[in-house]
This record gives structure tokens, C-alpha cells and sequence, in this order.
């Protein structure tokens, strides 16, 4: 049995040994993982946030396009509310057999 003692230490100690270098290596590998996705996070994220500032920018051209529009819609209709003659026909009875009788003669 004392004969086997030293042996039985010798794989005792090569196995605690490969055991710690594959856990220094897994955890070796693992981090390296972690720092390539969260390189690959970071790049993804600034894409993503160059994206959005973009869509910003469209936006608030929309936005700004649309007030333009708004504004000048307000315009022509404050114009017509307060033209006098906004009410009145633009072509009376006479007006529409004049061109009754304009279009038989031709």
C-alpha cells in the first residue's frame, strides 16, 4: 500500500492540476466571448443611434413642412373669410346663358 501512495498522490496532483488549468481556460474563453458581443453590442448600439438621430432629423422636417402647410392653409382661409364678395355667385344667370349662346354658336 506505501508503495502506491506516492503514485496515487502524483495523479491526484496531475488531475487537481488539469482540472484548474481547463477552469482558468473555460473561464479564460468565456471572457474573451463576453468582450467580442459586448464589442459587437457597442457597435450595433451606435449604428442603431446614428439610425434614430436620422429619423429625427426626417421628423422634425416632417413637422416643420407640415406647420408650413398649416400656416399657409391658415392664410387662404383668413384671406377668403374676409374677401366681401366670398358669398356671391361666381357666375350669375346671365353670365351662364352668354355662354350658352357662345357655345350653340360655335
Amino acid at each position: 500500500m506505501t508503495r502506491l501512495a506516492p503514485y496515487v498522490f502524483a495523479l491526484a496532483l496531475i488531475a487537481l492540476t488539469m482540472a484548474a488549468l481547463y477552469g482558468w481556460g473555460h473561464r479564460a474563453g468565456r471572457l474573451a466571448e463576453a468582450a467580442r458581443m459586448a464589442e459587437a453590442v457597442a457597435a450595433l448600439q451606435a449604428k442603431y443611434d446614428a439610425q434614430a438621430e436620422a429619423a429625427r432629423k426626417l421628423e422634425a422636417a416632417r413637422l416643420q413642412t407640415e406647420k408650413r402647410l398649416t400656416d399657409a392653409l391658415a392664410q387662404i382661409e383668413a384671406d377668403a373669410l374676409a374677401d366681401p364678395d366670398a358669398d356671391r355667385p361666381a357666375l350669375g344667370p346671365a353670365s351662364v346663358q352668354r355662354l350658352g349662346r357662345i357655345g350653340r354658336a360655335n
